[in-house]
């Protein structure tokens, strides 16, 4: 089109100026069916898997009724353009520019009808709110996962992947192949791998293989730190540590040393020394911990390691606190114990004499804080008052010290931006 503009400025254009001219309104024609389709071709491929399914269908019938509309104008003009592919001659169907804005205004429409359904699925899956609307339409019609992969992964805490363990993430999918997509487990952000006794089979509508999704990951993690609870307490902790994963390890670092601190309230009568006798055990972990940073380490190990250093330290700091005087076991009645059964495989909060029970999310990654008075007390406050807020300035610790209590408490925890 510029080339022709420029032409059209010459002096010896006036011979070929006519054709020059409708040459140059064919293109700039052809430049707006072309964004007019770009913009189609992106709600087709969503609404058109959408529409395949027979739930969707039953649900929206007068969507559905109007997508067919569309369609059969869609079916005439490919079959159109089939004959020949060259874009002049595709440009040449009959108000093809006006044909295209009807029926991207009749996509447009169907999609802002669809907020009920979309509702209607966040009803059955309540993680879906954290989506927005066209990301939970993906979800419930995808044809290609890798589109869906990055949607997938923001349902769970600090996931950046779902481990399908074959080849389907750089292929696109029919409804058969569509029928074959099973999830083996989750990649956590430090890219450890989060595998499933059992693998989940997508099929069908959303409402039955998302939540089946979810619940394996909560029986999965209920199984998996029964067994690293027991082998906690028949290895090495470095060799232990290795071997599990981090959110899990933080978990069961704050089972121990809750388990250990009752026992040492319990032992103060008869043995006065019995916080003494625990700070110097913890000593003793953590310098078998820094001994472990100077042994060949992956990036994740040495992570995982320096989180485990952060827990001790902080375990040695509390320790120190509750044994300088016995009253200051109100403190610990205050503070959040996490405590573990593994006859029932329950693990619940426990503040004062209030028990909740732990939520089984699992976070891909963790930053434990280094527990200062001030954060301690935030945490306290928060922990005790399920109704308070926390304030501060910008890089005070309000966001790292919510990220700890949910951690804690295994929920799901959802970040909306002030502005």
């Amino acid at each position: 089109v510029l080339s022709l503009t420029r032409m059209m400025s010459l002096p010896f254009v006036h011979g070929v100026k006519d054709q020059v001219t409708k040459l140059q309104a064919q293109l700039e024609s052809s430049a707006l069916i072309l964004d007019a389709w770009q913009l189609f071709q992106r709600n087709w491929v969503l609404l058109s898997s959408l529409f395949s399914h027979e739930d969707a269908k039953n649900s929206l019938q007068q969507q559905t009724t109007r997508f067919n509309w569309v369609r059969r104008r869609w079916v005439s003009i490919v079959r159109h353009a089939s004959k020949d592919l060259a874009l002049l001659v595709v440009c040449q169907f009959p108000s093809l520019l006006e044909m295209m804005k009807e029926n991207n205004a009749a996509l447009e429409g169907i999609l802002s009808s669809l907020g009920l359904f979309v509702d209607s699925k966040r009803a059955i899956v309540p993680r879906l709110f954290v989506l927005g609307n066209y990301d939970v339409l993906q979800l419930v019609s995808f044809t290609d996962l890798t589109q869906i992969r990055p949607i997938m992964a923001r349902l769970f805490m600090n996931m950046v992947d779902i481990d399908t363990n074959d080849n389907t993430s750089t292929t696109q999918t029919n409804n058969l192949q569509y029928q074959r997509i099973r999830i083996y487990g989750l990649i956590c952000d430090n890219k450890e791998s989060f595998l499933f006794p059992k693998n989940i089979l997508i099929s069908g509508s959303i409402d039955h293989w998302l939540p089946s999704l979810v619940d394996i990951m909560k029986v999965s993690f209920v199984d998996s730190f029964s067994s690293l609870i027991s082998k906690m307490d028949n290895q090495q902790l470095a060799d232990w540590i290795l071997s599990v994963p981090t959110h899990m390890m933080y978990l069961a670092l704050q089972v121990w040393f809750t388990r250990e601190v009752d026992e040492c309230f319990n032992q103060l009568e008869t043995n006065i020394h019995s916080f003494d006798n625990y700070d110097n055990k913890l000593q003793e972990k953590y310098i078998e911990l820094l001994a472990l940073l100077d042994t060949p380490l992956t990036k994740v190990e040495s992570e995982k390691t320096a989180v485990a250093l952060t827990l001790i330290s902080n375990y040695i700091e509390t320790t120190k606190y509750l044994g300088l005087d016995q009253n200051n076991k109100w403190w610990w009645v205050q503070h959040p114990k996490l405590r573990y059964s593994k006859e029932s495989q329950k693990m619940t909060i426990v503040i004062n004499d209030e028990t909740t029970e732990f939520g089984w999310e699992l976070w891909g990654k963790i930053r434990p804080a280094i527990m200062t008075p001030s954060m301690q007390r935030s945490i306290h406050s928060a922990a005790s008052d399920k109704n308070s807020m926390i304030l501060g300035s910008h890089g005070t610790g309000r966001r790292t010290c919510i990220e700890n209590l949910a951690m804690l408490y295994g929920r799901y925890l959802y970040h909306v931006p002030a502005f």
